[in-house]
């Protein structure tokens, strides 16, 4: 299966980071890989991406979100297509590094 994965550091406070995270509406302005996202980041709530990865067609998913922790974590579940044809996961991570934030 393939997985694509970035680390970058961020010179921001982690309730700063969050909440980037958190503006979905806003990911186009930061994030190529997700040029469109709607939906609430509460635990089982649905959410919907547009994920154009290098390489690869754009995709529309849904997703479900399974973790969302201010400042710390958020994590979510989907697939793309068909139910079941295609899954994807992923996950935001944030962590104090000397630069500032690891996401």
């Amino acid at each position: 299966m393939p997985v694509y994965q970035t680390t970058f550091a961020v010179d921001a406070p982690a309730a700063r980071v969050w909440e980037t995270l958190a503006a979905l509406d806003r990911y186009p302005e930061w994030n190529p890989q997700i040029p469109r996202a709607s939906g609430r980041l509460e635990p089982g709530e649905p959410i919907t991406l547009r994920l154009s990865l290098p390489g690869r067609p754009p995709m529309d998913l849904t997703a479900t979100i399974e973790e969302a922790r201010p400042d710390m974590l958020l994590t979510w579940r989907g697939h793309v297509g068909a139910r079941g044809s295609s899954r994807g996961t992923g996950a935001s991570r944030s962590r104090p590094s000397r630069r500032g934030r690891r996401a």
